[in-house]
């Protein structure tokens, strides 16, 4: 799905880009909250943020999600849009098939470097006005439409204005997406939905026309290589866990992966599907195989 980084990219050729970096602006207000944050986009949001930082828990999900579902998930249907019978409808599906909850967390962290917390604050207070959600509401159906302009029109960048102060206000009406860390981020979301749509392209599948009925479990006369991860492209502050199902045809072949419990961080989870697509089976001396499905679970540990 090439054209999505293109028009991101298209849109970074006007500002004055700047690296990536892991350093002092992450690590600073952004890794103090984390701890709190996982109980938000790894268990689905229930638990209660206590003490002074709070409120501050509770703005930077609360951004992270409106950037996802409101900027960076709509653009990548927008694309698709614009792209039309170019992209098969397999594929088509699998690239739009972003959770909203693990885009908030990937981009999370570039967010805090491009906004201060009294930034953060302050756009949450504007996304729970009635203004402020219409006009969320109305960039997300623009760019879901193929009209992949971030920037706000200017009734809305004027309303923005009034209800932001000025350097905050600009930023936002040109879109969070298109702020530099946060843009590097994004393309690096729309690759890694792009690296799993292409393993599952590879990956073998029973014909349509001859469906197969797969066994619960590894059969007792079947032995299978040992799926093992291979280096993940970031890893994560804290341990994390992932599990993956497999589906193996008679061939001992993956015919099929699919993220049965995601981690919440979507480097380990692309890394495990890519582990258990190269998974093979066999029967052991003369015996048969017969199709069957089984899980794995990987635990990854921060730093290693």
């Amino acid at each position: 799905m090439p054209a999505i980084p293109a028009s991101i990219r298209q849109i970074s050729a006007e500002r004055s880009m700047v690296s990536i970096s892991l350093g002092s602006c992450r690590r600073r207000w952004w890794a103090a909250l984390m701890p709190s944050l996982a109980m938000f986009f790894i268990a689905g949001g229930h638990g209660r943020a206590e003490g002074r930082d709070a409120a501050l828990e509770l703005a930077a999900k609360r951004v992270s999600e409106a950037v996802a579902t409101a900027e960076v998930i709509p653009a990548a249907k927008g694309t698709l849009k614009q792209q039309g019978d170019k992209v098969p409808p397999q594929r088509a599906a699998c690239l739009s098939a972003m959770e909203p909850r693990t885009v908030a967390n990937r981009i999370g962290y570039p967010l805090a470097e491009d906004f201060s917390k009294e930034e953060f604050l302050a756009l949450t207070r504007f996304l729970d006005t009635p203004e402020g959600k219409r006009i969320q509401q109305a960039r997300a159906e623009r760019l879901a439409s193929g009209n992949l302009v971030f920037r706000l029109t200017p009734e809305e960048s004027a309303a923005v204005g009034k209800a932001l102060p000025a350097p905050l206000a600009a930023k936002w009406s040109a879109g969070a997406a298109t702020q530099p860390k946060t843009l590097q981020a994004v393309r690096k979301v729309f690759e890694e939905q792009q690296a799993i749509c292409r393993n599952e392209e590879a990956s073998p599948r029973p014909a349509a026309s001859a469906p197969v009925n797969y066994r619960e479990g590894v059969p007792p006369n079947v032995g299978c290589s040992q799926p093992r991860l291979s280096l993940v492209s970031e890893l994560p502050d804290k341990p994390v866990s992932v599990t993956v199902r497999v589906w193996i045809g008679e061939d001992g072949s993956v015919a099929r992966t699919a993220v049965e419990k995601p981690s919440g961080f979507q480097p380990v989870d692309n890394a495990a599907r890519r582990a258990m697509n190269g998974m093979r089976c066999s029967a052991r001396g003369s015996g048969t195989l017969v199709p069957f499905t089984t899980t794995q679970s990987f635990v990854v540990r921060a730093g290693g």
